[in-house]
């Protein structure tokens, strides 16, 4: 050899040989980019291997073979690894807006464990996303609604979720925050707002959305002057139309 830790002549390796007896490769680190692209550039010597050397096409086919499951299970590593990392920056994510709810409405530890289960429990059953839900909970609460109030909201809005003709999640909390407000309902009138709401959007051509920024921007005046959210709805829907 050459005297040295990684050695030259007859004691090194060869490339051959190696990936003859080899069943598993261990990429230390993290860099997913520099790892696809080294298994990318180890199969793509084997396979000029394959054609260069002559005599050992059974060898080189095993080599080949082994490389390949090589591959597809590092790659189903890394998918997993990445699902783990995603996982767990959520669940950080999820733990912050816990804080920022508690903050926001001067809740008690309970009070907010409550709002945040109401959470989960909606995203598992509705596929909507919990942090989504969580970072609502807040809005809604830093609007004045009580904790009741605010459970029995974010149900009727990760419904809305399910519905195409609501696209916009954040004009959508700010439009039941403003119902609320201005036509004097409660959180158990927002299922039967939004399903109005849903109703004309499907009957004349005007989108969910328009509507609830109309709400939003006019709401209170018409309000002011004695109309309903029914007659506001009727209005609008006539102008756009």
């Amino acid at each position: 050899g050459n005297n040295r830790i990684f050695p030259a002549g007859p004691l090194r390796e060869g490339l051959k040989s190696g990936l003859a007896k080899s069943d598993l490769i261990f990429i230390i680190g993290n860099n997913q980019s520099r790892d696809f692209n080294l298994i990318n550039s180890i199969t793509l010597s084997t396979a000029k291997l394959n054609t260069a050397l002559t005599g050992t096409s059974n060898s080189v086919a095993s080599v080949t073979a082994r490389l390949s499951s090589f591959v597809i299970v590092a790659q189903t590593f890394t998918k997993v690894s990445a699902a783990i990392r995603d996982g767990v920056d959520e669940a950080l994510d999820f733990q912050r807006e816990l804080i920022r709810l508690k903050q926001v409405g001067d809740d008690t530890s309970g009070v907010v464990k409550s709002i945040g289960d109401e959470a989960i429990r909606l995203g598992k059953n509705l596929g909507v996303s919990s942090n989504e839900l969580i970072k609502v909970a807040s809005t809604l609460r830093q609007a004045g609604l009580s904790a009741n109030d605010t459970k029995v909201a974010l149900e009727t809005l990760a419904k809305t979720r399910l519905s195409p003709s609501f696209t916009d999640l954040n004009n959508t909390v700010e439009g039941a925050i403003a119902v609320i407000g201005q036509f004097k309902l409660g959180a158990k009138d927002l299922e039967r707002v939004f399903d109005s709401i849903n109703s004309v959007s499907k009957a004349f051509a005007v989108e969910s959305n328009d509507l609830i920024t109309g709400v939003r921007l006019a709401g209170a005046a018409f309000s002011q002057a004695g109309g309903d959210l029914n007659e506001f709805l009727a209005i609008f829907t006539a102008i756009r139309s």
